[in-house]
């Protein structure tokens, strides 16, 4: 049995058992230093495109945990939106009346 390239590339950066277990668990590669979130198939294929990764700082979580982060970003941009467009109104009705005074 021979090591395929991309399974050379995972043992060389030290994450060919990290994605191994993290398929066995369903769960993803996080790289705190980058924020970053891929599912052990990505890994493989990045690995496979030649994309450098090492073991340093990826750890296994839960996807789910994404989707939460995503969904509060969410939140906080439709709170953000709410608050662009009530000023945008209220500066709106402001110049109008202030016009109106004026002529």
């Amino acid at each position: 049995m021979t090591i395929s390239d991309i399974e050379m590339k995972l043992i060389e950066g030290g994450l060919y058992d990290l994605a191994d277990e993290a398929e066995m668990k369903r769960l993803w590669l996080f790289c705190s230093y980058q924020q970053l979130w891929f599912s052990p198939q990505e890994i493989r294929e990045k690995c496979k495109r030649g994309e450098p990764f090492s073991k340093q700082n990826w750890s296994l979580r839960d996807p789910n945990e994404l989707l939460e982060e995503i969904d509060e970003e969410i939140k906080e941009m439709k709170t953000r939106w709410d608050t662009v467009l009530e000023r945008m109104k209220t500066s709106y009705f402001a110049s109008s009346s202030h016009k109106g005074e004026s002529e």
